[in-house]
């Protein structure tokens, strides 16, 4: 008999597509809590994600991410892609940054070549033929999810790094502030509003550099400097996680510090320092987890609930927990019972031996008891 080997059915692919290789907090941000989302809910799809030059122009604070390069355009390229695509999703707007500033962010080593950056920027924007096309431009901003990607615990672990890289204070808190190079003006009136305060300047993007280090410089040594070429993502979110409070002009360092429950503030107002409203917050991820749901379903095929995936890990938990703490009583239990019947058959072998001595035996013994005692 010959036996036919049937060909294994092709697993279905999700493309997520945006400028994951270009240092920016926004970008960084969305593509994690975008991965994370979409995987929660569709196990069954293999999630690829997609820049302009991708892996093959590497760059530190995406180590993490395996990034396929969508340069150089070509036909064939745009052929396999849409073959091998079922949907596709934008994050973040690939077009916001420009030609001109995205030129300048892959300028470097290796260096790429500038004819390719329109032309993967244009298709990063709009994938052409690649299958049904979702967004995840949505208020508010998805970094409002970012707790389910990094936990208060793991970034107040990740908080003793910042420590020991000088980029926190050693005892306390402090005040994170975030901005770009176009915000140098406001500089005096920040110094001023942040008093006598430690602080902690966040590099995170391309073009901060001449912001920080003139703040930095103005705050003396109070402040701390985390320049954006060295910390990773998980740097930056451990700081927000666990900031005094937060002042940028970057809508997607203000999601984070509501994420976290931290005060947050504008760079042109840093006095008009504002709680944020936990309470708002159930509604606001009700709409991310709607419009991540839709995303899901580009695809055809079953979407699990968000929050399945954590609820059950949660029950195993508790019952792991629980089979311990059960086994651990019936051991103790065990002991117990050996040492009652232990003690029961010693003691039943006492009064053994004393029913069977003779009534003058008896007697004799607490005559001698009686002599001890004098």
């Amino acid at each position: 008999m010959t036996h036919v080997k049937t060909a294994e059915p092709t697993r279905r692919s999700l493309g997520l597509w945006g400028c994951f290789d270009v240092d920016t907090l926004d970008d960084q941000i969305r593509v994690r809590v975008g991965v994370h989302e979409l995987s929660a809910r569709r196990p069954d799809l293999a999630i690829r994600l997609f820049a302009p030059f991708g892996s093959s122009r590497p760059i530190a604070v995406a180590a993490d991410l395996a990034v396929e390069a969508i340069a150089p355009v070509t036909g064939a390229r745009v052929r396999a892609l849409a073959q091998e695509l079922d949907a596709v999703v934008i994050v973040g707007d690939p077009a916001q940054h420009g030609a001109d500033w995205l030129r300048t962010a892959y300028a470097g080593h290796p260096e790429v070549d500038p004819r390719d950056i329109d032309a993967a920027i244009a298709l990063c924007a709009a994938p052409g033929e690649c299958g049904p096309v979702g967004h995840d431009a949505v208020a508010p901003h998805p970094a409002l999810l970012a707790r389910r990607v990094w936990p208060f615990g793991v970034c107040e672990q990740r908080r003793e790094f910042l420590r020991a890289m000088h980029w926190w204070p050693q005892h306390g808190a402090a005040v994170v502030v975030s901005g770009h190079d176009g915000e140098c003006d406001r500089i005096d009136a920040l110094v001023a509003a942040l008093g006598d305060v430690d602080v902690t300047v966040l590099g995170a993007a391309h073009g901060d550099d001449v912001f920080s280090t003139r703040l930095t410089e103005r705050v003396g040594p109070r402040a701390r400097h985390m320049p954006a070429s060295l910390s990773s993502i998980d740097d930056r979110v451990a700081a927000v996680a666990g900031a005094h409070a937060v002042i940028s002009s970057d809508p997607c360092a203000l999601a984070l510090a509501d994420a976290f429950g931290r005060p947050r503030g504008a760079v042109h107002a840093p006095g008009s320092v504002v709680s944020s409203a936990p309470d708002e917050f159930g509604a606001d991820e009700a709409t991310l987890d709607a419009h991540y749901d839709s995303l899901a379903a580009l695809v055809p095929g079953d979407v699990v609930p968000a929050l399945a995936a954590p609820e059950v890990l949660a029950l195993r938990a508790a019952l792991d927990a629980r089979a311990l703490r059960t086994a651990h009583e019936r051991v103790v239990l065990a002991d117990y019972v050996r040492a009652v019947r232990n003690n029961t058959a010693a003691e039943l072998a006492a009064v053994r031996a004393e029913l069977a001595r003779t009534p003058v035996q008896r007697l004799r013994a607490i005559v001698r008891r009686g002599r001890r005692r004098q």
